[in-house]
């Protein structure tokens, strides 16, 4: 009977080391092949790649038929990245100069442009269309013996995003504006980046959003634009690569940077760039960000100097402002925010606009030698007084408070010890102190000239626009104004207006993670004051309609004199990857996360991802997702980037992993609160994807 009684128990112990066998070895979370035949496979793209083959596809298509002027070859969107563009092919028997017009609504509106060296083989590049609509373009061929000849052709296009901005047109004299098109860029990718004719009518876009978003976009000296590419170092708007490319949407040039871009980036007179930027070691083994300038090689890609603002200005210093998450015991301070450089010729200075430190230093390039700062007094210690400019007229004085978008005007003066400066003055708080600030719906923001004197070291107010307008067009964050030098008008981007219920707020990161509204505003306006364009862009199916800034550029350039299939991108600079992890997983999963990825494909041996992960179905203000890749065989695990409320992005080189089929795990956690140093709530779970390393 006692015999009997030990069988259950002997079962007992059985199921439970069973259990524990199984639980010890791994095997809950070791992917098996019927697990794997569940998971979706990375797809491996490379939009370098992806654009030299649809061109040779075009080429492809384009040579089994026959082709003339009355005949042409047409194909829309030929890279899928602007809608209201094509490319149209043809033929002639004589070499041949070609011409095309884009009828618009009137002859300020009309674009055309000629290619001047003789073909009989042509590749006519299209921009301008407009959205919705049967557009009237016209080819006109020129022989060398003087015969012409055209041909009008009727292309329909389809209609806007059902997300893209209602732009409001409230001012339109496009006899008194600057000649061109109104280049408006985005801060976040959820917008998109467009081009406006003088009428506000959109004449251009970018399908691809993460084409340029949270940097100046830069037409070029070679005519084409240099804009932030796709993938991400930091959330928002910190960019790893640069794309040199025209609007029909080719890429002609990568270029990898580790430090990353944000925000700013300028053309040198030797073609280098110098950009707004971070230690390269942040987030990883640097506690700061978004306080250092880079100059980088055109040649190579390659960062050759670094200019770092910590070294030079005193990071303690804490005047009140709204770009503050108010998250405790961050990784990264964001003390500086660097927003905008400049390159001073006469004197190799650089200039430096930090908006938090509501601060324009101007240092020298060679020694970091700070020259002067200009800025309110308060708070700054002993060290910088000698370097702090005075106002030469203080009742007729203002100081930018969270400025962007410094620019060194035409000498006016004929004096070499005075520099103009051009600033967006954005306003926020417009005080050192929360306690003497003003209140949103009370403040202004405005372009503003002020004209420095290096030698005597004191700064004078020449000339403003916005304070007038009030607290209509006041612009928390975001902005920008430009100099245009044929009418000496001024464009400003009011590019940040956070408002709730039509009545202006301040809460920046609120409109940041999409749960406040923005609108913008982008104005230009003669010296007199009078605005002769102005556009209010209002969010449509979504909350956001900010314009970080916007250019007036030219539509039609050299940048798009090229032929297809003779240009294949290339790429240059140094790839900067996720740090592998040292850490000892689960033996089980904890099925908390939900992921929706923007972006996860395979690219030159690297994975790339970007997206949003909720714990149980709600997304938290921090946490942290570590990637794993695992089979039978193998395990690696590498280190994610800290994401504000669900965002998850990085780079994971795949060339440290042993050949093979890899589940995609993802581990991390969150936390309640705002201390990134609070109790963890863990989750470890599938992807549903899976990636072949070769």
């Amino acid at each position: 009977m006692k015999k009997k009684n030990l069988l259950p128990i002997l079962i007992i112990v059985l199921i439970i080391a069973s259990l524990a066998l199984v639980y010890f070895s791994g095997m809950l979370v070791t992917p098996s092949n019927r697990e794997m035949g569940t998971y979706t496979a990375v797809e491996n793209k490379d939009i370098l790649d992806f654009q030299y083959k649809r061109e040779m596809d075009i080429l492809k298509d384009y040579e089994a038929g026959t082709y003339t002027l009355q005949n042409p070859y047409v194909i829309q969107d030929p890279y899928q990245a602007n809608p209201l563009s094509a490319v149209i092919i043809f033929e002639t028997d004589q070499p041949s100069i070609t011409q095309i017009f884009v009828e618009g609504k009137d002859d300020l509106v009309s674009f055309n442009y000629t290619y001047q060296q003789p073909k009989t083989h042509h590749e006519i590049a299209v921009l301008g269309l407009y959205p919705d609509s049967e557009n009237t373009v016209r080819i006109t061929v020129n022989t060398e013996t003087g015969d012409a000849q055209s041909v009008d052709l009727q292309l329909k296009t389809e209609a806007l995003p059902i997300d893209f901005p209602t732009i409001n047109v409230e001012v339109s004299q496009p006899e008194l504006m600057e000649p061109g098109v109104t280049l408006m860029i985005p801060c976040f990718e959820t917008n998109y980046t467009y081009l406006l004719d003088a009428n506000g009518d959109v004449r251009a876009y970018f399908s691809y959003k993460s084409f340029g978003h949270g940097t100046a976009m830069r037409m070029l000296e070679n005519g084409r634009l240099l804009v932030t590419g796709d993938v991400m170092k930091i959330m928002p708007y910190n960019m790893h690569n640069l794309w040199e490319m025209n609007l029909l949407g080719k890429v002609f040039k990568e270029y990898e940077i580790p430090n990353a871009i944000h925000h700013d980036i300028i053309e040198l007179e030797n073609g280098d760039f110098l950009a707004t930027s971070n230690n390269v070691d942040m987030p990883l083994n640097y506690d700061t960000r978004e306080d250092v300038i880079i100059q980088i090689d055109r040649t190579t890609g390659l960062v050759t100097k670094e200019h770092d603002l910590r070294a030079m200005l005193d990071e303690n210093r804490s005047p009140y402002h709204h770009f503050d998450p108010n998250i405790e015991n961050a990784p990264s301070l964001d003390w500086a925010h660097l927003n905008s450089v400049e390159f001073d010729y006469d004197d190799n200075g650089i200039i430096a606009s930090s908006p938090i430190q509501s601060a324009i230093v101007k240092f020298n390039s060679e020694t970091d030698e700070i020259q002067w700062i200009l800025s309110a007094p308060e708070n700054w210690d002993t060290e910088y007084h000698d370097d702090l400019l005075t106002p030469l007229e203080p009742e007729d004085f203002e100081w930018m408070w969270g400025q962007h978008a410094v620019k060194i005007l035409p000498d006016e003066d004929n004096n070499p010890d005075t520099i103009d400066l051009l600033v967006f003055d954005n306003g926020q708080v417009r005080s050192y102190s929360e306690e003497s600030g003003i209140a949103p719906e009370n403040n202004y923001s405005r372009a503003v000239i002020y004209r420095v004197d290096e030698k005597k070291m004191t700064v004078e107010q020449l000339w403003q626009y916005g304070k007038e307008r009030g607290s209509e067009a006041y612009s928390t964050f975001l902005g920008s104004s430009d100099y245009l030098p044929e009418t000496e008008n001024i464009l400003s981007s009011f590019g940040g207006m956070l408002r709730k219920d039509g009545i202006p707020v301040d809460s920046i990161i609120d409109g940041v993670l999409g749960k406040q509204q923005i609108v913008s505003r982008v104005i230009e306006v003669q010296q007199s004051g009078e605005p002769v364009f102005e556009v209010f862009m209002t969010p449509n199916n979504k909350n956001n309609a900010e314009t970080y800034q916007a250019r007036r550029i030219e539509l039609y350039t050299s940048g798009i004199d090229y032929s297809l299939g003779q240009l294949q991108a290339q790429q240059f600079g140094e790839v900067q990857s996720a740090r592998m992890e040292d850490i000892t997983l689960l033996n089980f999963f904890i099925n908390r996360f939900d992921f929706s990825f923007t972006q996860l494909y395979e690219k030159d041996g690297y994975l790339i991802y970007q997206g949003y992960f909720f714990y149980q179905d709600e997304a938290y203000l921090l946490g942290r997702m570590n990637m794993v890749l695992k089979n039978r065989e193998n395990e690696y695990i590498f280190q994610g980037n800290s994401g504000i409320n669900g965002n998850i992005y990085g780079r994971i080189d795949l060339s440290q992993l042993e050949p093979g089929e890899y589940a995609i795990y993802a581990i991390g956690g969150v936390i309640e609160g705002n201390d990134v140093n609070g109790k963890i709530k863990p989750g470890y779970n599938p992807t549903g994807y899976k990636i072949t390393v070769e």
